[in-house]
């Protein structure tokens, strides 16, 4: 099988156990992505997947933010040309890297506190 299909197959895998951790999986799929959970890679999606609805759901998510962060956010990603979301989903970060940790200053110059 090619790269490019492996990428398709991984990213519709990604998707549809996002799909069944936000309770919205077509009940024709769950047979299949369950079995997908038993493999390493669909376990990883699994609890990372888990982990963002969880965040997603706590009290810490609704912090405030500056009152222009989202169009100084548009500004900096469309001047980051190294942003490319399909680029970064067909290479994820490297074994033994923390692809959650943020950058402070980063996180700083956003208005992220």
């Amino acid at each position: 099988m090619n790269t490019r299909m492996n990428t398709r197959l991984d990213t519709q895998l990604h998707e549809n156990i996002s799909a069944l951790a936000d309770g919205e999986l077509a009940s024709g799929d769950i047979e299949l992505v369950c079995a997908t959970l038993t493999m390493p890679d669909g376990q990883m999606a699994w609890q990372a997947y888990y982990q963002i609805g969880a965040a997603l759901r706590s009290q810490h998510c609704g912090a405030e933010l500056s009152a222009d962060f989202a169009s100084r956010l548009a500004l900096r990603l469309a001047a980051d040309h190294t942003f490319d979301p399909a680029s970064d989903a067909a290479h994820p970060a490297p074994a033994g890297t923390d692809a959650t940790q943020g950058n402070a200053a980063a996180d700083a110059s956003i208005g992220v506190s």
